[in-house]
């Protein structure tokens, strides 16, 4: 089940020759999520009045996040998404239907995968804050793959 994980982690990346060391896979994925976590932050799009149409609005703005936040080597766990009403938190179905956290917990403690949480506040200035988490394949388990598959 272990190998499956990180071999679908790894097959779903456009990375297929390795990345560049030190910083690699790591510093995109940063980069990526730093550039639509913006996407995740409705407090200044939305007023308060527009209460019935925000929870359609919350999770359009996590479903055009995660589609638009595609990591190398890695997947987004879950994700806060702000708005005037507080925040909301979003998990990956899938991984959430399969019961995944168990597994990255053991494959994080094997140091297979990298798990990395990024915090942002609101631009309206709000005192709440929102965070993105994700897992990212290591070094030792984009070498795994190809030793074991001869890719």
């Amino acid at each position: 089940m272990r190998f499956i994980f990180i071999s679908s982690i790894f097959d779903s990346s456009n990375y297929k020759d390795g990345v560049s060391y030190p910083h690699g896979h790591f510093a995109d994925n940063q980069t990526r999520i730093q550039i639509n976590i913006h996407k995740l932050d409705l407090t200044t799009t939305n007023s308060q009045s527009e209460a019935e149409s925000e929870q359609s609005t919350i999770k359009a703005a996590w479903q055009n996040f995660n589609r638009q936040t595609k990591l190398e080597y890695g997947r987004i766990l879950h994700a806060t998404v702000l708005s005037h009403g507080g925040s909301r938190y979003f998990y990956d179905q899938e991984l959430e239907k399969k019961n995944m956290s168990i597994l990255t917990d053991i494959l994080e403690r094997e140091r297979r995968v990298k798990r990395s949480i990024l915090e942002f506040s609101p631009r309206s200035g709000a005192e709440f804050k929102g965070s993105v988490s994700y897992v990212e394949l290591t070094y030792l388990a984009v070498d795994l793959i190809k030793t074991c598959t001869r890719r």
